[in-house]
């Protein structure tokens, strides 16, 4: 373990490292197809670069609009409003 900055932090050791690598590579089998093709965010061969580019590409077909939207509903709590009312 290494000390730093008053956090214990564990190095990951190689069995760790398989492990995580095998399950990464079942599950991103069944959830890749699952995405959208305009999703970017953490996914394989994908980057910022390519993001930019997209959106890039919506401005000179005439969009005028980006919206990103994400489901933050595990993380709030029942009842609890994200935007106040005006």
């Amino acid at each position: 373990m290494i000390r730093g900055a008053g956090e214990i932090l564990g190095c990951p050791s190689v069995r760790d490292r398989v492990v995580q690598q095998a399950l990464l590579n079942r599950l991103q089998r069944i959830f890749e197809p699952k995405f959208c093709d305009c999703s970017f965010g953490f996914r394989s061969g994908r980057s910022p670069h390519q993001a930019i580019a997209r959106v890039e590409e919506y401005l000179k077909r005439g969009y005028q609009w980006v919206v990103e939207v994400d489901d933050l509903s595990p993380l709030i709590a029942p009842g609890q409003k994200l935007v106040p009312e005006v």
